[in-house]
């Protein structure tokens, strides 16, 4: 299914709840900031799809490590093995911890 997916499933749930949860079943809310095409990462050779990238802002604690989650939505569903990237660096922010998934 992931493979199925644009930028345009995600767009309209920029500012939504999502929820993350990890191999023990453990949960964390997190809100979808932003989805953005990536055109000049686009190989049309290896993907029809425009890759796009996800940026979510979670809580202060805990930080999650790099790894596979299921995320889901309400309008979307369960989207199972997506690969969760914290921005340590550049994605702290007084509210929150930031994190990436890329779909190419």
């Amino acid at each position: 299914m992931l493979d199925k997916l644009s930028h345009a499933d995600f767009a309209p749930t920029v500012n939504q709840d999502w929820s993350l949860e990890d191999s023990e079943g453990n949960t964390l809310a997190l809100q979808l900031i932003s989805a953005v095409e990536k055109p000049t990462w686009h190989a049309p050779q290896l993907s029809p799809r425009v890759p796009f990238l996800l940026s979510f802002l979670g809580p202060l604690a805990p930080i999650i490590p790099q790894g596979l989650y299921i995320l889901s939505h309400p309008a979307i569903g369960r989207l199972e093995g997506v690969l969760v990237t914290p921005q340590h660096a550049t994605g702290s922010r007084q509210d929150g911890h930031c994190y990436q998934v890329n779909f190419n």
